[in-house]
């Protein structure tokens, strides 16, 4: 009886430390200086890039990535033609305003009605809150179609 006195005397002193141990928690979006994957960081510029995909004989394919973008828009224009600047690229009023585009994730996009056997070049641009990225550029040519059988 006296060893199950020193026992409990012994828990009396050893479970308040035990229950006193702070558990670690788990993070959460809410989490302060946590930030979720597509939040644009507010002091590093935008950024864009290209990749080419399938070329056909009237369309071309091509992904857009975004980076640290609240907009991005898109343009196609044949090799020989001017490019635009970022800002006109993302600006509505200018007449060479762009194809608004997903400024949160990576995307496939298609622009259809094009000339075969022509070469053309993909602009595009992003921006947010630090301004304006660097006009990217991604040369593709259309499709030549398959001679005729007669």
């Amino acid at each position: 009886m006296k060893f199950l006195k020193h026992i409990a005397a012994a828990l009396v002193f050893v479970l308040p430390i035990v229950s006193c141990e702070e558990i670690p928690q788990e993070e959460t979006p809410d989490t302060p200086n946590q930030e979720t994957p597509d939040t644009p960081k507010e002091d590093v510029p935008p950024t864009v890039t290209l990749t080419a995909g399938e070329a056909t004989t009237e369309s071309l394919s091509f992904v857009l990535t975004p980076a640290n973008a609240t907009s991005v828009r898109y343009a196609v224009y044949k090799a020989d033609q001017a490019l635009p600047t970022a800002e006109d690229l993302l600006t509505s009023s200018s007449g060479s305003a762009g194809t608004p585009a997903d400024a949160t994730v990576a995307e496939t996009y298609v622009v259809n009605g094009l000339d075969y056997s022509t070469e053309y070049v993909v602009v595009a641009a992003a921006h947010s809150a630090v301004g304006y990225s660097d006009v990217v550029t991604l040369s593709m040519t259309t499709a030549t179609p398959a001679p005729a059988v007669s």
